[in-house]
């Protein structure tokens, strides 16, 4: 299984042994000829820019590989002085960049296939905590319902009815007068 510092010692033996280049803009015109066989961006890369590359490499079919590290670490991989916040492999040379990232991405998506199981699992344990409150609850309703029930106040429907039936006894009481 490959980590990051394995990743680190191949994108520097890449810029060492193959042909790379740096900067947004060389990314942009090498990813339109679809001459690359990656494309490298740091961290805090620009969203736009970042955006942009990706869609590109989308397109190309050029697989992207989102660096740790800020532009001046991945800088300093490269051995350079400057920020790096794209790079672009033309040519791996005797790196296995690929290789190592491929391994490093497969092993990432495995742990974030036991977050998201445990997450799951979280969930289905809440909704099951629910459900079984709500037939608590219902339980517990019909247990009151089945008492004797207190003397209820009438509803609307029913003083309406008492104020229908006062009204035509005094009308019958008028009437018979």
């Amino acid at each position: 299984m490959a980590d990051m510092s394995e990743v680190s010692k191949e994108i520097r033996r890449a810029v060492d042994t193959g042909k790379v280049a740096f900067g947004f803009k060389q990314s942009e015109k090498i990813l339109l000829t679809q001459n690359a066989e990656l494309i490298v961006f740091s961290r805090n890369a620009p969203k736009e820019e970042k955006a942009r590359v990706q869609e590109y490499s989308t397109i190309a079919g050029i697989p992207c590989f989102v660096f740790e590290g800020s532009g001046l670490e991945l800088g300093a991989v490269c051995g350079k002085p400057f920020v790096v916040s794209f790079l672009t492999v033309q040519d791996s040379g005797k790196s296995k960049v690929l290789t190592a990232i491929k391994e490093t991405e497969s092993a990432s998506s495995k742990k974030a296939e036991k977050k998201v199981s445990k997450k799951t699992a979280k969930k289905k344990e809440k909704k099951a905590k629910k459900a079984a409150d709500k037939e608590a609850a219902a339980k517990e309703e019909a247990i009151e319902e089945n008492k004797e029930p207190d003397k209820e106040m009438p509803t609307e429907t029913e003083e309406e009815e008492f104020e229908i039936e006062d009204e035509e006894d005094s009308e019958l009481q008028k009437d018979s007068h």
